[in-house]
C-alpha cells in the first residue's frame, strides 16, 4: 500500500484520499451487515464496544495518509512495522495468555533485532539530520502506535464476535470521520481532476488496503493474539522495497538493505 499511496500523493491531498478510500470500503460491507442486522446480530453493546477500535483506526488512517508526503513507499513500509511495539505492550497489559512470549528468548531476540533494524533504517535515511525527514519519521511513528493499539483493541473488544461483522461495522464509524475530516481540511473539488489511472489505485488501496487489509487483520488477531499478529506483519516491508524499486525506481543503500534485513 505505501507504493500505491506514494502515487496517489502526485495528485491528491491525504485528507481527501482518505475520505474516497475508508467510505468506499465501508459501503462494501452494507450488504454483510444488512444480513447481520436482519439476524439480530447487532445491539447497542457491540456498538459501544466498537467505540475504542474505531477511534484507534482512524487515528492510524489519518497519519497512514499523511505518511507518503514526507517519505518514500520503501521507508514507510519499514517504519511501520514499529506498530510491533504498541502492540506487545498492549498484549502484555491486557492478555495474561500472550505472557508466556516474554519466556522466549527467540521472541526477543526478534523484538531486538526489529527495535535496532528500524533505527539503523531511520539514521540512514537522515530522519534524525533534517527537519523534513524528522516529520516523516514523527508521522509515522504516531501512525504506528494507533495501529499497533488497534489490534489490541480488536482482540479486547470482540473476543467472541465474527471479525466480518466487527470491522464492517467499526469501518462504518471510521468512515463517518474520514468524510468529516475531508470536508473540513481536504480538497473534495481535486476529484474531479484525477485520471482514470488514479481512481483506479484509489480503488485497489481501498478494497485491498482497507477492506481486505483489516479483515485478516482482524481474523489473525482472533487466530493468534495481538502480539505476534503484528510481528508477523514484519515481512511486509520486504514486498514494499521490491514493489517500490520496480514501479517507483526508489533506490536503497546497502546499509539500507542490511537494516531492512535485521528488521
Amino acid at each position: 500500500m505505501p507504493v500505491v499511496l506514494r502515487q496517489l500523493a502526485k495528485s491528491i491531498d491525504p485528507w481527501t484520499a482518505n475520505g474516497i478510500r475508508y467510505p468506499f470500503a465501508a459501503v462494501l460491507y452494507w450488504p454483510a451487515l444488512v444480513y447481520a442486522y436482519r439476524q439480530k446480530m447487532i445491539d447497542r453493546k457491540l456498538l459501544i464496544r466498537c467505540a475504542i477500535p474505531a477511534f484507534l483506526a482512524f487515528g492510524g488512517q489519518v497519519f497512514w495518509a499523511q505518511a507518503p508526503y514526507y517519505l518514500p513507499a520503501s521507508t514507510i513500509g519499514f517504519f511501520i512495522r514499529m506498530a510491533m511495539v504498541w502492540a506487545l505492550i498492549g498484549a502484555m497489559v491486557m492478555f495474561p495468555e500472550e505472557r508466556k512470549l516474554l519466556k522466549s528468548a527467540w521472541f526477543w531476540l526478534g523484538i531486538l533485532a526489529s527495535i535496532v533494524g528500524c533505527v539503523a533504517l531511520a539514521s540512514e535515511r537522515g530522519a534524525f539530520d533534517t527537519s523534513a525527514s524528522s516529520t516523516g519519521v514523527a508521522v509515522i511513528f504516531a501512525c504506528s502506535m494507533f495501529f499497533g493499539l488497534y489490534g489490541v483493541s480488536v482482540k479486547a473488544c470482540f473476543r467472541n464476535q465474527p471479525h466480518w461483522l466487527t470491522f464492517g461495522l467499526v469501518a462504518q464509524f471510521v468512515s463517518l470521520g474520514t468524510l468529516a475530516a475531508m470536508c473540513v481540511k481536504g480538497q473534495p473539488s481535486d476529484l474531479w481532476k484525477l485520471d482514470s489511472t488514479a481512481w483506479l489505485l484509489m480503488f485497489f488501496s481501498s478494497i485491498t488496503g482497507v477492506a481486505l487489509g483489516h479483515l485478516f487483520l482482524y481474523n489473525a488477531v482472533r487466530l493468534l493474539g495481538a502480539t505476534l499478529s503484528s510481528a508477523l506483519q514484519t515481512v511486509t516491508p520486504l514486498f514494499t522495497f521490491s514493489l517500490a524499486w520496480f514501479f517507483l525506481g526508489e533506490q536503497m543503500s546497502g546499509i539500507e538493505c542490511l537494516a531492512g534485513g535485521v528488521l
